[in-house]
């Protein structure tokens, strides 16, 4: 009965949980992530190789209403929200929202062993709900060759 018991919570327990990077490249360095409500932490673009960068995590939850989750998830629209950063005191100005990936794109992302999901933020975005097609998948372990040869 103990056995039969702790198997049949861990059965309903198991939802499969898997956090991925995102990466949303953009045109410069006014653009931030922004999340929900006051005592959210924004954050600016990082830069990689010349290019500037919105990075942050989420976690997709198989089987819930709002199967996504993270500091800059928009859980209800199950977007990212982009900014213009105000310097004065103030609300930042909101930018965008981009669509977080599907279900079906996540299975390619299953494949890799550390996929990175990169999209671009363009100027020509602002006020509108970027769709989730705009996301590519990348695939950002290298081998220990390739790290230490170049």
């Amino acid at each position: 009965f103990f056995i039969e018991g702790k198997l049949a919570r861990l059965a309903e327990e198991h939802r499969q949980k898997v956090t991925y990077e995102f990466r949303l490249e953009v045109p410069d360095k006014g653009f931030e992530l922004d999340g929900e409500g006051w005592a959210d932490r924004d954050i600016g673009p990082k830069k990689i190789q010349d290019k500037l960068y919105l990075i942050t995590f989420a976690t997709y939850s198989e089987g819930e209403d709002r199967p996504w989750s993270g500091e800059h998830v928009v859980a209800k629209s199950r977007a990212l929200t982009i900014d213009r950063d105000r310097k004065a005191p103030g609300k930042d100005k909101g930018f965008c929202r981009i669509r977080l990936p599907n279900r079906v794109m996540l299975r390619a992302a299953d494949e890799l062993a550390y996929p990175v999901w990169v999209a671009r933020i363009k100027k020509t975005d602002k006020g509108t709900l970027v769709p989730t097609d705009r996301w590519t998948l990348q695939e950002t372990v290298r081998g220990l060759e390739g790290s230490i040869l170049g």
